[in-house]
């Protein structure tokens, strides 16, 4: 009987008609409210995000380097070192497009 009349007790609130009955000082419903603010946030934090991954992926597939052209034969030995330089910077930058789009998976 007492386990009875105290799960009942629960629901007296829902039971009793009152006329000043104020449910936005419940506790449920500032509950519910809390709950649905801290939702709202995390919901505008994934757009947020999802939307800065959007712009990762268009900047990586808007990345088209031209290829370097062929050194002139009649250049001098510091042009060449600079030339050399110049190609292995352009494998660099391609090894890290090709990481970038299979991490981003962009074509």
């Amino acid at each position: 009987m007492d386990k009875l009349k105290e799960y009942y007790t629960k629901f007296i609130p829902y039971l009793t008609i009152e006329k000043e009955l104020d449910i936005s000082e419940s506790p449920e419903y500032l509950a519910i409210k809390n709950e649905n603010a801290i939702l709202r946030a995390e919901t505008e934090r994934h757009v947020i995000s999802r939307q800065e991954f959007q712009e990762l992926r268009n900047m990586i597939g808007s990345l088209r380097t031209t290829p370097i052209p062929a050194l002139d034969p009649s250049a001098t030995s510091e042009e060449k070192a600079l030339y050399e330089k110049m190609l292995e910077k352009e494998k660099e930058i391609n090894t890290r497009k090709t990481f970038l789009k299979e991490f981003f998976r962009c074509e």
